[in-house]
C-alpha cells in the first residue's frame, strides 16, 4: 500500500498530461484500462485510482465513497464531489489550508493539473487512515500562487 508522500508524488509526476483527443490519450488509456474501460471515457477517478494503487474504480462518487469520509483531509487523501445524474469529479489532495484545499486532478480541462477548490463544496476520503501526514513541501506554496481556484459547479469539471 502506497504512503500519502507516495500518493502525492504519483499524481504529482503527470501535471500536465494532456488528452490528444476527448478523454483519450495512450497514458489516459493505461489508467482508464486499470478499472476495465477499454474505450475512451471519464478519466478523473482512473488517474486517482492510479495514484492510490489500491483500488482500480471507475465513477469518482465510487471511488470517494469507498473510503471513510473525512472533515480533516490530508494530503494523499481524495477530495470527490458530485456533478449530477450521478457522476461526480475527485482528485488528490496535496495541501490543505483552513478554507481550501490544492489538488491535482485529472481530467480537469482536459489535463492533469493543480485546482485549488472551496473546502465548503467538496468531500473528503480518507485514503490512509491512522497514517499522519508528517513532512511539509516547501516547493508547493509556489504551486498555490499559480493553481486556479475553480468553484464546484455541474458543469466546467473537466
Amino acid at each position: 500500500m502506497r504512503t500519502r508522500a507516495e500518493i502525492v508524488e504519483r499524481a504529482k509526476l503527470h501535471v500536465g498530461q494532456r488528452a490528444t483527443a476527448p478523454n483519450d490519450s495512450i497514458l489516459i488509456r493505461a489508467w482508464l484500462r486499470l478499472c476495465g474501460i477499454d474505450k475512451p471515457s471519464a478519466w478523473c477517478a482512473a488517474f486517482a485510482s492510479w495514484c492510490l494503487g489500491d483500488r482500480a474504480m471507475a465513477g469518482a462518487l465510487r471511488l470517494g465513497g469507498s473510503f471513510v469520509e473525512t472533515f480533516e483531509p490530508q494530503p494523499g487523501d481524495l477530495m470527490y464531489f458530485p456533478t449530477g445524474g450521478g457522476k461526480g469529479h475527485v482528485g488528490v489532495v496535496v495541501d490543505v489550508l483552513p478554507t481550501l484545499v490544492l489538488c491535482i486532478e485529472g481530467n480537469s480541462a482536459n489535463r492533469v493539473r493543480y485546482v485549488i477548490r472551496r473546502r465548503d463544496q467538496v468531500r473528503f476520503a480518507n485514503t490512509r487512515p491512522g497514517e499522519l501526514w508528517e513532512r511539509s513541501d516547501v516547493a508547493t506554496l509556489k504551486t498555490w500562487d499559480d493553481a486556479p481556484l475553480v468553484e464546484v459547479s455541474l458543469e466546467g469539471t473537466r
